[in-house]
């Protein structure tokens, strides 16, 4: 079985699947080394848009006494 690299559209390479892992599908796809595929982020939250306290719905299926702050 044989893979077929592109990029933007463009042809990379085509090689046999045989002895490729993910992280070299990945860097010929991208067209670097990927360190880490998901990088940590740091989140700092902004004001409070919207605050939501004690919300419940009269249907089913039902929440029930939700809390929460959308920043």
């Amino acid at each position: 079985m044989e893979i077929t690299i592109l990029r933007d559209g463009q042809w990379i390479t085509s090689q046999p699947l045989e002895g490729l892992d993910m992280d070299k599908i990945i860097s010929m796809m991208v067209g670097r080394s990927l360190n880490q595929r998901f990088p940590d982020r740091t989140n700092v939250p902004g004001e409070t848009i919207l605050e939501v306290r004690h919300l419940t719905s009269l249907r089913q299926p039902s929440i029930r006494d939700i809390s929460f702050d959308l920043a």
